[in-house]
């Protein structure tokens, strides 16, 4: 699916739906899916590019997972390539969005930092998700902001 889309050229429009599109779908594929979605507590371990979600005090779910990049309450969004604190073993699915983006021209998947909304962010994971292959996006809360992830439900 990925060699389609680079021998072809797309707008990020097209791109967005296309994604939005395989996200729901893969939401709806698995149950698993549908828990996490609505998790808030979790614990992130990006050097090992894991996350585990709490569901109760008994059960919790952990998963391989690419950070996307963060976002500030004030709209401001990092991408995890070009972030600080985002590891390189983290950031690898976010490093291949900025090189479709570059090989496109798309130039909000190239902008290291803007000014976005909670629903571009979330079209920024589906799109990582779709180049990476991932099986599902998700977003939490992490202080002054949400943090944007994909993971892959084969931990």
């Amino acid at each position: 699916m990925i060699e389609h889309l680079d021998k072809n050229s797309i707008t990020y429009k097209e791109l967005s739906i296309f994604s939005k599109a395989r996200s729901k779908r893969k939401i709806e594929e698995n149950t698993l899916n549908k828990l996490i979605i609505e998790c808030e507590e979790f614990e992130l371990d990006l050097e090992q590019a894991k996350i585990k979600w709490i569901i109760s005090s008994e059960t919790s779910i952990e998963y391989f997972c690419q950070v996307v990049g963060t976002r500030t309450n004030d709209g401001q969004f990092m991408w995890a390539w070009g972030h600080p604190s985002v590891p390189g073993k983290s950031r690898k699915a976010a490093e291949k969005v900025q090189i479709f983006g570059n090989k496109h021209n798309l130039i909000k998947l190239i902008d290291r930092r803007s000014i976005v909304s909670t629903c571009e962010a979330e079209i920024f994971s589906n799109i990582a998700a779709l180049l990476d292959d991932a099986d599902g996006t998700w977003s939490g809360n992490y202080g002054d902001g949400r943090v944007y992830l994909i993971y892959y439900n084969n931990l």
